[in-house]
């Protein structure tokens, strides 16, 4: 738990955490950032999460919200910081199958 106290910390005093348009590999403190995930599609914003990994190789999710308008600014949620696990999945896709 100790390093996740640490990386919401670094998150709250630095919140450019968040732009995933930004080089993937920017730190955030001894943490180095290994992928920007877009979940949830709403009406005014996108649920965000954005994969750090720590020095001792564990993950972790740093959740926020990107407003879609100049309305709505973007909500940081450190605080809600929490561990995950990377996993494989395998997709099935289908194309037309040519003749001959």
């Amino acid at each position: 738990m100790e390093e996740l106290e640490a990386l919401k910390e670094a998150a709250k005093e630095d919140p450019s955490y968040v732009y995933g348009e930004d080089s993937i590999e920017t730190p955030l403190g001894d943490f180095v950032r290994v992928k920007s995930l877009r979940g949830s599609r709403h009406r005014w914003y996108d649920e965000m999460e954005e994969i750090y990994k720590s020095p001792s190789g564990r993950l972790y999710a740093l959740p926020w919200q990107r407003g879609h308008t100049e309305s709505q600014e973007n909500e940081y949620q450190p605080e809600n910081a929490f561990e995950v696990e990377a996993y494989e999945v395998t997709v099935t896709r289908y194309r037309e199958k040519k003749n001959g």
